[in-house]
């Protein structure tokens, strides 16, 4: 259970009478994230405290009886208590994003994410290195900076060893070393790690001709003057 600094303990009320019933001892438990709103997520302390499963079968199907604002997912059988977060749930599964960039009309699926990326156009720079004065518009920004301080690299090859800094950078590798790109050529299965270097591999195979000043060149030709492919 995510936990967060400072964050003030709540009480479980909405099983208080049931627990009582039960002889069970309420607890309170710490903040959690948003983002842990499955019902699976809000029984450790029973899980924790060796009470007999058929018991905490019966708080699941009290909660379900007594929680007017329960909401199961009919696609994954995910469950919510609110239904801001079983609505916030459902864009996973629809692709729905009615969260739009006024800057450049990108779409996201959350507030959270359309903040974020609404940085790069003000160029607020939130996260800040400790160690030196560099800052960053996301997180993730801040935590590939910091390995070049520490020397850290992460993200390990399982077949070769070899490690890398960011999760981009492993992708390339095993696509260009080892083939095993997520996007696979349909003609000779060698995989890339982008959409736009499989295109531009794929052109390989169906004899691409670039003109440039009246001459053809194959495209693995580098070309002097303005070149286009027909």
């Amino acid at each position: 259970m995510l936990q967060h600094d400072n964050a003030r303990p709540h009480v479980a009320r909405i099983c208080t009478q049931f627990l009582e019933a039960e002889n069970i001892p309420v607890l309170a438990w710490p903040a959690y994230s948003p983002d842990m709103s499955p019902i699976e997520h809000r029984f450790p302390v029973l899980e924790w405290t060796n009470i007999p499963q058929a018991t905490i079968n019966n708080l699941i199907n009290f909660m379900r009886r007594r929680c007017v604002a329960l909401r199961e997912h009919h696609v994954c059988s995910k469950m919510f208590m609110q239904s801001p977060q079983f609505m916030r749930h459902k864009t996973i599964h629809t692709g729905e994003k009615p969260f739009k960039c006024p800057d450049c009309n990108k779409c996201f699926g959350r507030a959270s994410h359309l903040k974020t990326h609404r940085r790069l156009h003000t160029g607020e720079k939130l996260f800040k290195c400790t160690l030196c004065e560099r800052a960053f518009t996301q997180k993730a920004g801040l935590i590939i900076h910091l390995c070049l301080h520490t020397g850290e690299c992460p993200f390990k090859c399982d077949k070769c060893g070899k490690a890398f800094r960011t999760s981009s950078h492993l992708l390339n590798h095993q696509a260009l070393e080892l083939g095993e790109g997520r996007y696979i050529c349909a003609t000779c299965h060698k995989g890339f790690s982008s959409v736009s270097m499989l295109k531009q591999h794929e052109k390989s195979h169906q004899g691409s001709r670039i003109l440039c000043c009246s001459t053809m060149y194959s495209c693995t030709k580098t070309c002097l003057c303005t070149a286009f492919y027909i």
